[in-house]
Parts: C-alpha cells; sequence; structure tokens
C-alpha cells in the first residue's frame, strides 16, 4: 500500500520520495566559493566555515576549499591560525594560497615580518603567496574591533634574516605584491631572492624609500651581468623567475627587475603609462628588451592617459628592442576597462597600429630582405564589451591593423559583460 499523507487518512495521493542532491554535485557547488579578489575572499570564507559544520557528507570539501585559499589580516589571526594547525595537523596539506591583507603591513605589528618564521615547513604545498596592504582609507574592509598596539611606518620592517626563513618555502612559485614600500630596492630583491622557486611575480604598487643597494647577481652597475658573463649557468638572483607582472612601478625597477633575468624571462606583462601619476620626462620612454631573447609573451594593459603621444614611445621602443627568437604573441588590453570609453580604446589601438603594423613588416616573410630567421608572433587585443558590439569590434580592429589581418595573426579576445 502505498504511503498516505500524514494527519489525512483520506488522502488519496501518496507521499513524495524527499528529494536527494548528490553529494558530488554539492561539492561542486561548494569548489564555486573561490575568488581571486582579496575583497571577495572573505566572505566565501563565512560560506565555508557554515557549510563545514553542515553535515559529515560536506565537511571534508568544505574544509579543502576553506583552507585552499587562507586571509591573514593582524597577529591574532596568524596565531589562531597556526593553532588551528596544530590541532589538526591534516589541515596542512590544504593549504595552497595565502593573502597577507590588511591596514597593519606598515606596522611595527607586520604579520608578513612573522609569518615565515611561524609557519617555516608547516605548508608543504603552498603555491601562491599575496601580500596586499590596505591604506587607512579604504572602506570596504573591516577594521578590527580591537586593533593591535602599534606604530605606524612608510615602509614594510623586514629584519635581516627575514629572507632566510623565507628559502625554507621551497613549494611557492608565484608572489603578488600590492601597494607596498620597502626600505630600499636592494630589500624587496632580497625578498624575491629568499624564495628559491619563484617563478612569477606580480607588482602592484611597489615602492621603495630609497633606490640604492644592491643584491648578489642584481647588481645593475655591473658591466654585464651575471647571466651574460656565464650563458650557460643560471643567474644567481631569483634563478627560476621567469614571468613578470608589472603595474604602477617606476622605471628604476622595473628595468632591474628585466635585466637581471635576461635571455631566462619568458613573459612580461606592463602597464603604459608605467605609473599611474604624472611622469617625469626621463621615465616617459621605453624598457630596452634587446637582452630577452626568450621572451615569448609581451603583454601591454593601457591606461586612458596614453593618449598623450608622450606614451608613445614606451610601446614604439620596446617593440624594437624585441629580438623575436621564438614563435610569440603580443597582447594588448585595457588596464582600468570602467575608465575607458568604447571610442577612447579604439582610438587607443588606431594609434598604436601606426608603429605595430610598422613594426611586423619587417619580419613578414615577403619584407625580410636581411633574410633573419622568420617568427610567427601574432597579435592579440582582448576587449570587455557587451556581446552586442562584438562585430563592431571585430570590424575595429581589422581597419585598425591590415598587416596583421592580411598575415592571418590577429586574433581577438573577447570577454562577454552583463547588465548588472
Amino acid at each position: 500500500m502505498s504511503k498516505l499523507h500524514p494527519g489525512n487518512s483520506d488522502a488519496k495521493y501518496p507521499m513524495q520520495p524527499p528529494h536527494h542532491v548528490p553529494t558530488e554535485v554539492c561539492e561542486n557547488i561548494i569548489d564555486m566559493f573561490y575568488s581571486r579578489f582579496v575583497s571577495e575572499t572573505r566572505g566565501d570564507i563565512v560560506t565555508l566555515h557554515s557549510c563545514s559544520l553542515v553535515c559529515k557528507a560536506w565537511r571534508v570539501r568544505s574544509q579543502r576549499m576553506l583552507f585552499y585559499k587562507v586571509q591573514l589580516y593582524d597577529a591574532t589571526a596568524l596565531q589562531r591560525f597556526s593553532a588551528v594547525l596544530n590541532f589538526g595537523p591534516h589541515l596542512r596539506a590544504y593549504v595552497r594560497e595565502v593573502i597577507l591583507t590588511g591596514y597593519y603591513l606598515q606596522t611595527t605589528a607586520s604579520i608578513l615580518v612573522l609569518f615565515p618564521a611561524l609557519f617555516a615547513g608547516r605548508l608543504p604545498n603552498l603555491w601562491r603567496v599575496v601580500v596586499a596592504h590596505l591604506p587607512e582609507t579604504v572602506g570596504w574592509y573591516p577594521k578590527p574591533s580591537d586593533p593591535p598596539k602599534s606604530k605606524s611606518l612608510p615602509y614594510i620592517p623586514l629584519h635581516p634574516r627575514f629572507s632566510t626563513f623565507l628559502s625554507t618555502f621551497t613549494t611557492v612559485t608565484t608572489l603578488v605584491i600590492h601597494d607596498a614600500t620597502f626600505r630600499s630596492f636592494s630589500e624587496f630583491a632580497r625578498t624575491l631572492h629568499g624564495l628559491p622557486n619563484l617563478e612569477v611575480l606580480l607588482c602592484d604598487s611597489v615602492r621603495w624609500i630609497t633606490p640604492g643597494g644592491a643584491h648578489p647577481g642584481a647588481d645593475f652597475t655591473m658591466v654585464k651581468p651575471g647571466w651574460e658573463v656565464g650563458k650557460s649557468v643560471l643567474p644567481p638572483f631569483a634563478p627560476n623567475l621567469e614571468m613578470l607582472h608589472l603595474r604602477d612601478m617606476h622605471l628604476y625597477g622595473m628595468e632591474r627587475l628585466i635585466w637581471t633575468r635576461g635571455p631566462y624571462l619568458t613573459a612580461l606583462e606592463i602597464t603604459v603609462p608605467l605609473i599611474n601619476i604624472p611622469e617625469q620626462p626621463a621615465e616617459v620612454r621605453g624598457i630596452d628588451l634587446s637582452a630577452c631573447l626568450g621572451l615569448q609573451r609581451l603583454h601591454f594593459r593601457f591606461r586612458p592617459s596614453f593618449s598623450q603621444k608622450a606614451y608613445y614611445s614606451i610601446v614604439k621602443g620596446m617593440l624594437q628592442s624585441w629580438n623575436l627568437k621564438h614563435a610569440s604573441r603580443l597582447q594588448f588590453a585595457t588596464d582600468d576597462g570602467h575608465k575607458f570609453t568604447r571610442e577612447g580604446f579604439a582610438n587607443v589601438l588606431r594609434t598604436a597600429s601606426l608603429f605595430v603594423d610598422t613594426w611586423i613588416q619587417r619580419d613578414s616573410p615577403s619584407n625580410n630582405s636581411e633574410k633573419r630567421p622568420h617568427f610567427d608572433c601574432r597579435l592579440t587585443v582582448r576587449i570587455d564589451d557587451l556581446e552586442v558590439w562584438r562585430d563592431w569590434w571585430w570590424e575595429c580592429l581589422k581597419r585598425s591593423f591590415p598587416t596583421w589581418v592580411k598575415l592571418g595573426r590577429l586574433t581577438m579576445e573577447f570577454e562577454s559583460l552583463t547588465f548588472k
């Protein structure tokens, strides 16, 4: 006999079996609580903590995601996280990314100084570290009710043995530094060199109080860098670093980072203008890429101020010094897309085409009179816009870069936006 609804003996309709959502589906939903933005990660952490308490079936997956990306903002959070790892040693293997953020990185209570000493050898799968200092003017990140007693500093206070503690993090391959100031460029260099297997470096608004100083293998005053003296030997400075993403950084630092990598640099992403403030005339020039013989991807992100003719020479000079030795990709995109009008970015692309089309003609098969080795270089333009404008943008690109179209090397990477 089929089951009847309780409390209604006259009911003729059988009870529907309860809906069961497979655990695999729930786990896929839990996996969606991941964001690369610091502002969203805090909310994801709260949600994942709640999911881990729902039932046993959800606990393992929720914990994996909860500890995959850990966000620490003060010494109290640092100590609490350390205690959790002591209580549950299995959680150490879950940690893949650590974000050190908050308002106190540039104070005497900086957690960046404490982190390497406290967690050396305890995070076997950590591959990405983010250092994101937040100025007091930031309103979206909550402030602790009981702020630490500390003295504000104009830089991150790193002790002499900081890089030694960093050297124990042999699994870290990516370092992101946002809005941070170091005492000197040499201290910044020692921080990078402290991570022995660092491959990718992203710097956004990184500064230093004094530009002087040097680091073994990163001495810009040398006539020839270490990699040029012995080309078959890896340079002593950050020997595995091969990808640089540089935004809002003075020319001084950009040149030294690129120079020290030489032929070992494979990818470079740079914002033009180089810094988001009025630059000195001496800084409105390109960076010499002639030593970057292994460079395979050069990515320019343009700001609206690129429309000033003084900045054209930055891109033009870098392209002219780039010696293509491999199949390569040149990429254009906006840096602050929301600050561009549609026609504004189209004008930037038209301006860039004046020297980009001329540059590629030197390596086209029909114009290679010097019989240099020919390498395929493709141009990709990233567009973020509404779907209805896709065809308009493609026609705009074809008109702006006719030589690239003729060679069959133009690609549009279109990211469709939605109304909010």
